[in-house]
């Protein structure tokens, strides 16, 4: 699941609960998760314009430690773009990732993981008169994560992207920290705090609260709080309001 690479970022959908009996593929098990959110957050910003959100994904885990997986969700990407002199729009509505990591064993208490991750936006779309406008937005970043007990940190590294400049190009880091709590009889609360510096774009700093709930072959259920400290003249962040959003997720493995 697209969450496991990407440690407390809030990119995080829900998908647990539905037991099941388990797919043995290759020497591993496969799994496949899908769930519906009221809003996609990715690390603090909407990707979906404040609107609902329809994801799926499969996953394959070695017990090696290796795993590898993809990731499918709506977006809602809409802009006015210029040249200086022609006005076109600009349109992009799904997301598909594509990544893989490894999990090194230390011990009940400690994690310690790397990983690899390419988002990719297959449909995205410049329609208009314009010329020197991106119509390709996908990025390409690597990272690493380490855990112990009910923390969490990890850093992400944007090794390439296809934007010429801005967010999301290359040299872009991504720092956050998390914590998980099981308060028991399947209920969970988390917060994560998230920096995203941009090599050619304004930075932001996010944060996010949440309780979730193991509701069994029905699923996971989560009450999301989440905000960002941009301002409508920054680059990326440009919507500082508090956002609450729930999520429903399920994993079949």
């Amino acid at each position: 699941m697209k969450s496991r690479l990407l440690v407390t970022t809030t990119a995080v959908m829900l998908g647990s609960g539905a037991p099941a009996m388990a797919v043995d593929v290759g020497g591993g098990s496969f799994s496949v998760n899908a769930g519906v959110t009221t809003n996609y957050l990715f690390r603090g910003v909407s990707q979906t314009d404040d609107s609902p959100s329809v994801y799926g994904g499969a996953d394959w885990e070695h017990e090696s430690g290796f795993s590898a997986g993809i990731w499918l969700s709506n977006v809602d990407f809409e802009s006015d773009v210029t040249d200086g002199t022609n006005t076109a729009t600009f349109d992009a509505n799904y997301e598909l990732d594509i990544y893989a990591g490894y999990d090194f064993d230390l011990g009940e208490d400690w994690s310690l993981g790397l990983n690899t991750i390419y988002y990719a936006y297959p449909d995205s779309d410049v329609s208009g008169p314009v010329s020197g406008v991106d119509e390709d937005i996908d990025y390409w970043e690597v990272g690493t994560s380490a855990g112990w007990k009910w923390f969490s940190v990890g850093i992400q590294y944007t090794v390439w992207g296809d934007v010429d400049d801005g967010a999301f190009t290359d040299k872009d880091l991504y720092y956050n920290g998390g914590f998980e709590y099981d308060l028991g009889e399947g209920f969970g609360i988390s917060a994560a705090l998230g920096r995203y510096d941009f090599d050619d774009a304004d930075s932001y700093n996010h944060w996010h609260l949440a309780l979730s709930k193991d509701a069994g072959d029905m699923g996971s259920f989560s009450f999301n709080y989440e905000q960002n400290n941009g301002d409508d003249s920054d680059d990326v962040a440009t919507d500082d309001d508090p956002k609450l959003w729930i999520g429903w997720g399920i994993t079949f493995e």
